[in-house]
């Protein structure tokens, strides 16, 4: 995903982390990324 390359690229110039930190492959499948329920509710943090 070309797309998460930037976003990883921007997220580490933004936080100030080292890209290192941030997983290089794209840690989801789209599938999984674009299912409404993949991501936790507030509580669930």
């Amino acid at each position: 995903m070309d797309c998460y390359a930037t976003a990883r690229k921007k997220a580490a110039v933004e936080t100030g982390l080292p890209p290192e930190t941030l997983p290089e492959p794209f840690p989801f499948s789209p599938d999984i990324a674009l299912d409404p329920e993949f991501l936790p509710g507030i509580g669930d943090i």
